[in-house]
C-alpha cells in the first residue's frame, strides 16, 4: 500500500508542476508554485512510513485546498490588473480618436461640451508625457554613445558637427544649427540655410529672438567664443535647461581637446622662434616624398643659414641673439601659405618645404623672404650693419631617390653661396 501512494503522489504531484508554468502566463508565479508544490511532495513522502493513509489523504486534502486559494487569489487579482489596464488602453484611444476628429467644442451644448474639454486636456497632457518620454528615451540611447565619442574625438570641428546630429535627435522637431568661431570668423558647421540671416546679430551678442523664435547658447572660455548651439522653434524651459547642460558639457570636452592640441604643438614646435622643430619636419619631409612618389607633385625645400649670426651674438648678446632669431622666424610664417612647413633646423638654420610649387615661384618666395627680412625695421634697429641670409635650394626632382638626398643638395648649395660671400642664394 505504501508503494501504491508513493507513486500516486508522485504522479499526482509531477503533473501539478509540468502544467503549471503552461497555464500561467506569468512565469515567476508559476515557478513559485512548482517550486512550492515540490518541497510538499517531498514533505509527504517522509511522513507516509509513520502515517497511516488516512492522515496523508487529510495532508494531502489541506494541500490541494491551500493550493486552490492561493493559486486562485493571484490569479485574480492578476486579472482585474489586466482588465484595468485594457480599460486605459481603450480610454486613450478614444480620447485620442476623439481630439484627432478637430470637432468644436461648439459642436457639444451643455454637460457633453464639458466632457468633451475634459476629454481634450486629459488627452493633451498625456500626449505632452508621452513627448517628454519619447524625448528622454531618445536622449539615453544616443547619449551611451555620445559620451563616449566625446572623450575620444580630437577634432573640434568634427566633433560639433556631431553635438548638432545629436540634439536632431534628442530634438527631432527641432532645427539645430552649430558655428565654430575660427578666431573672429564664424563657419557654419550645420544648418547653414536656417542660421545664415542672423548670424551676425548671434555672433555679437543677441542669444535670442522672439521673433525669429531662436535661443542661441554661446559655447565659451574665459570670454572667448569656441562657436554657438542655435535652437529654432519654441523651446519649453525643460528644453533650454536641458541643452544649457549639454552645452557645458560640450564647453569642457572642447577644452579638453585645446589642452591637447597645445601638448601636441609643444612636441613638435621650437620653443623660442614658435615654428616647427627639426623632427616634426622631417616626418612631414617623407610624407611629401611619399606623396610625391605617388602622384609626381613636385616641391621645393630651402635652408637658411643668418650670415655672421656668432659674431653678432657674441657682440651684441644672447637676447639681441635670440630678438634676431624670433625676426626671421615670424617672416618665414607671414610669406607662405598655410601647407607650407617652416621649421628651425638647428643653431641659426632654417628650413622651408614649399608644397605643389614650381622651380620660378619657389624661387620668387625664397628671394621675398630674404629680402623682407634684411630690410625689417626689426633688424634695422637690433643691427647697425644690417643682418642677412644665405640659401641653398632645390626641388624634389633632382634628387628623387630619397627625401635625405633634397636635404643634402640643399645643404651643398647653402655652403656654396657662404663661400660666395653670403647674403644670396645658390639654387643651380
Amino acid at each position: 500500500m505504501e508503494y501504491v501512494i508513493k507513486i500516486f503522489l508522485t504522479i499526482f504531484f509531477g503533473a501539478i508542476i509540468f502544467f503549471v508554468p503552461r497555464f500561467v502566463e506569468r512565469k515567476t508565479l508559476a515557478y513559485l508554485l512548482a517550486s512550492f508544490v515540490f518541497v510538499v511532495y517531498f514533505v509527504l513522502l517522509s511522513l507516509i512510513a509513520e502515517a497511516n493513509i488516512i492522515y496523508v489523504l487529510l495532508l494531502l486534502s489541506l494541500f490541494a485546498f491551500l493550493l486552490y486559494v492561493i493559486f486562485s487569489s493571484y490569479i485574480k487579482v492578476f486579472d482585474e490588473l489586466d482588465r484595468a489596464i485594457d480599460f486605459l488602453e481603450r480610454r486613450i484611444k478614444e480620447y485620442e480618436s476623439i481630439v484627432s476628429l478637430n470637432i468644436s467644442s461648439q459642436d457639444f451644448p451643455g454637460r457633453s461640451r464639458k466632457i468633451y474639454n475634459f476629454f481634450s486636456l486629459l488627452f493633451s497632457r498625456l500626449q505632452d508625457e508621452v513627448d517628454r518620454i519619447k524625448t528622454m528615451n531618445n536622449f539615453l540611447i544616443y547619449l551611451t554613445n555620445f559620451a563616449r565619442y566625446s572623450l575620444s574625438e580630437s577634432d573640434k570641428k568634427r566633433f560639433l558637427v556631431e553635438v548638432g546630429n545629436f540634439l536632431e535627435y534628442v530634438f527631432p522637431s527641432k532645427s539645430v544649427s552649430v558655428v565654430m568661431m575660427e578666431g573672429d570668423q564664424p563657419e557654419i558647421l550645420k544648418g547653414k540655410e536656417v542660421i545664415e540671416p542672423f548670424i551676425s546679430q548671434i555672433v555679437y551678442g543677441k542669444f535670442e529672438d522672439s521673433a525669429n523664435k531662436y535661443i542661441s547658447f554661446p559655447l565659451s572660455k574665459n570670454g572667448k567664443y569656441y562657436g554657438f548651439i542655435v535652437i529654432f522653434g519654441n523651446s519649453s524651459e525643460i528644453e533650454r535647461n536641458f541643452i544649457f547642460i549639454v552645452s557645458k558639457f560640450v564647453e569642457s570636452v572642447l577644452r579638453r581637446i585645446e589642452k591637447e592640441e597645445e601638448i601636441e604643438l609643444k612636441a613638435v614646435t621650437d620653443p623660442l622662434t614658435g615654428i616647427y622643430n627639426r623632427r616634426y619636419f622631417m616626418s612631414r619631409l617623407e610624407q611629401n616624398f611619399a606623396k610625391f612618389k605617388r602622384t609626381g607633385k613636385s616641391y621645393a625645400v630651402v635652408i637658411f643659414d643668418i650670415d655672421k649670426f656668432k659674431k653678432i651674438n657674441d657682440a651684441l648678446g644672447h637676447v639681441v641673439g635670440d630678438e634676431i632669431l624670433k625676426t626671421f622666424a615670424s617672416v618665414i610664417k607671414n610669406n607662405i601659405r598655410k601647407y607650407d612647413i617652416a621649421a628651425r633646423f638647428g643653431g641659426d638654420e632654417f628650413i622651408l618645404l614649399l608644397d605643389e610649387i614650381d622651380k620660378d615661384n619657389a624661387i620668387n618666395v625664397v628671394k621675398r623672404i630674404s629680402t623682407r627680412f634684411s630690410l625689417s625695421e626689426e633688424i634695422k634697429t637690433l643691427v647697425e650693419d644690417g643682418s642677412y641670409v644665405s640659401w641653398g635650394f632645390a626641388m624634389v626632382d633632382e634628387a628623387p631617390s630619397s627625401y635625405e638626398e633634397i636635404i643634402k643638395l640643399a645643404d651643398k648649395r647653402l655652403l656654396k653661396a657662404k663661400e660666395l660671400g653670403g647674403g644670396r642664394g645658390v639654387w643651380e
